[in-house]
């Protein structure tokens, strides 16, 4: 981790939920990446995810598709998407590229362990999502905190639920992510990540 790390945001989507104002949220917003997570591989996710595709490559933002492992990959082949986030799956990563190419964005979540988490790092995962276990907003947790500034595998950090505990990651992380569902978040992240910039 060096000084002038850039804490950026990396939006969440579920299926379910209403899609309409993704491309005017990109306009005002810009993630590092937009996951979309699925629970099936059925026709509709999978015209759901090819429709958030397009609208994430108009604004240069690369989609991932997030789930059980042969779901993930299956909506994400039928999509155009760049990638998957799976989940607790730490030696996946070539399994991934042998599927999906090895140009694929392979994030792992859902890690049980730091040793699981380590093993992910090791195999090829671009990203290793993690959770905090907060005792104090104020402060990053130290498992985080550990990561950071050991670890050279970029880190996703999953419960930033509030401001605080965004001020606390800022400039420590390389991403957090943010629910496109709760816009007064998404738009507190923003300015606090801007101010970080500065």
């Amino acid at each position: 981790m060096t000084d002038t790390l850039i804490t950026q945001i990396y939006l969440t989507l579920t299926t379910g939920a209403e899609f309409s104002g993704l491309a005017a949220i990109l306009q005002r917003v810009k993630p590092a990446c937009v996951r979309l997570d699925v629970t099936d591989d059925t026709s509709p996710t999978a015209a759901l995810a090819s429709d958030l595709s397009v609208t994430c490559h108009a604004n240069d933002i690369p989609l991932v598709i997030g789930g059980p492992d042969e779901i993930a990959l299956a909506v994400a082949k039928a999509s155009d998407a760049d990638g998957v986030h799976l989940y607790n799956a730490p030696k996946a990563a070539g399994w991934v590229r042998e599927t999906l190419g090895d140009d694929c964005i392979t994030g792992i979540g859902g890690l049980e362990s730091r040793h699981d988490a380590m093993l992910a790092a090791e195999t090829g995962a671009d990203y290793v999502a993690l959770e905090g276990g907060w005792n104090d907003d104020s402060l990053a947790p130290d498992e985080i905190r550990w990561w950071a500034e050991t670890i050279e595998t970029p880190v996703v950090v999953e419960d930033a639920i509030n401001a605080t505990r965004i001020r606390a990651l800022a400039g420590l992380v390389e991403f957090i992510t943010i629910d496109a569902a709760d816009p007064d978040l998404l738009e507190a992240a923003q300015a606090i990540l801007s101010e970080d910039t500065v």
